[in-house]
This record gives C-alpha cells, structure tokens and sequence, in this order.
C-alpha cells in the first residue's frame, strides 16, 4: 500500500532439495527486505528491482543500489545481529557484498531433516 508498483520482487530458485525443507532464521528474510527499503530510494520513476536467489545451501537478497539523497545515520546493527546469529546458533557465515552497483547478503539454508 505504501508504494505501489515501486517494487518488484522475483524468486529464483535452483536446488536439488525440496524447497519445503529448506530454512532461514524467522524473521531473516523481512530484516533484509526491510534493509533494502531502508537504504534505497525509490520514487514513481524508479522502482526498485529486489531478487532473491535459493540455491543448494544459501539464499542471497540483491538490490541495486539507489542511494537516497538523504541519508540518515545506520548503526549497522540488524545484520551484525543476524550474522552474530547464525554464527553462534549454526557456526556459519553470512556473505555480505556491494560491488558493480549491487548490494547483496547471502544466508545460509539450514535443511531439515524431514
């Protein structure tokens, strides 16, 4: 409601094993939606793209980046938090790149074992 047609979202998804045993921790996915929002310009005449890609053992969230004319300080805490952890609660990294105009953070896929 907040900002029709600003956004567009698309899943790719390529993995051997059923999506349906595949997880993230609760509550991950929104905090790197949000991420994108917050950082990001977007206006009428600049959507913004957001893809999310599911492979074998990791799920990445990129986004151009569009950086907004004003920028408000960031402490940085929301993906410290959540890369603190997986580290802690699974012993695995999160990657958390931004080159070629990209910005992108890649979780690990924790897979039950149903």
């Amino acid at each position: 409601y907040r900002f029709p047609g600003q956004f567009h979202l698309t899943l790719h998804h390529q993995t051997a094993a059923p999506l349906t045993t595949l997880y993230v921790l609760p509550g991950a996915l929104q905090l790197l939606v949000e991420n994108v929002i917050k950082h990001n310009e977007v206006s009428q005449a600049a959507s913004l793209p957001i893809e999310v890609y599911i492979n074998d053992d990791v799920l990445t969230v990129a986004n151009t980046i569009q950086p907004k004319a004003y920028r408000h300080e960031s402490l940085g805490l929301g993906l410290k938090h959540l890369s603190d952890f997986y580290t802690l609660r699974w012993n695995k990294q999160l990657s958390i790149r931004q080159e070629q105009g990209i910005f992108s953070v890649t979780l690990p896929l924790i897979q039950s074992a149903a």
